[in-house]
């Protein structure tokens, strides 16, 4: 069994690459789980101890190879293009906004979604489907700089199951602006290292978000390397005032995968071409 515990874990805070930072615990938990199952005793801190829910689950590749004499264990949740789950594609649409530093951004602009402000976050959602037609929910939630700066990832991750576990529609809005992305970003998860050893040599994620008008996709994948891992308006433009934080639930669940945090610095540009081909960097 995987021992959650966060004594000796540290929670690191935020670090931003390209304006990007995120954290996924589902893919970790799988990846951890495979190596135990191998014979590797590894401990993750409590916020890992999550249940997968199924949707995600099926999604879910775990791979383990070994490379010079060590075994690679890898995770890999990739929803691959989703579309928009609305009625009409009219509720769907490009559209320009000036963000928070000023500069004019390439937005997609969403008619008609649930809002509400939890302790004064402004928090919404759209409805999503995979290309089988399962729907998932895509969060959106502004968030200070100031707050981020001073944020850890795995606070970054409860905080975003709290706001998806609380929330309650309070107001219809007319429509909402959200940043298109094209994102990349990866981290070693240095924290581990000091509890697992001498069993874990190295433990890594790398996430990748594309969303434009047409949809959105989502690749995470955890590794390890083992030894012999949300008002009164009637609409709102996520990104105008401050960064964005955004993560999918699956229905009837609260727990995030794939919680990414992004700066305007991340943020495209109006006429960018938005590639979801293949790629970490594009996907």
């Amino acid at each position: 069994m995987i021992t959650f515990s966060d004594t000796g874990i540290e929670d690191p805070r935020l670090t931003f690459d390209g304006g990007v930072a995120a954290i996924d615990l589902m893919t970790l938990r799988r990846c951890a789980q495979k190596g135990v199952d191998l014979g590797f005793p590894l401990q993750l801190p409590e916020a890992a101890d999550v249940e997968v829910p199924p949707i995600f689950d099926d999604l879910c590749v775990v791979e383990a190879d070994t490379d010079s004499g060590r075994l690679i264990v890898k995770a890999m949740i990739d929803t691959a293009k989703m579309t928009w789950a609305f009625d009409s594609d009219v509720y769907v649409r490009a559209e320009s906004f000036t963000d928070y530093s000023g500069a004019t951004t390439y937005g997609v602009r969403l008619e008609d979604p649930f809002a509400a402000s939890i302790d004064g976050v402004v928090v919404s959602f759209a409805p999503m489907k995979l290309r089988d037609g399962r729907p998932l929910r895509l969060w959106f939630a502004d968030m200070p700089q100031s707050r981020l700066d001073t944020m850890g990832f795995r606070e970054l991750f409860a905080w975003a199951e709290s706001l998806s576990r609380r929330f309650q529609p309070r107001q219809r809005l007319d429509w909402i602006i959200v940043p298109a992305q094209q994102i990349a970003y990866e981290r070693r998860l240095v924290e581990l290292l000091p509890v697992n050893q001498p069993q874990l040599e190295d433990a890594g994620q790398r996430f990748a978000m594309t969303l434009d008008e047409t949809g959105v996709r989502v690749r995470v994948e955890s590794r390890v390397c083992l030894a012999a891992a949300f008002g009164p308006n009637l609409n709102h433009t996520f990104g105008a005032d401050d960064p964005v934080v955004m993560w999918l639930t699956a229905e009837g669940s609260s727990v995030p995968f794939a919680v990414i945090a992004t700066t305007a610095e991340a943020w495209l540009r109006p006429g960018h071409q938005v590639a979801f081909g293949g790629g970490h960097g594009a996907v």
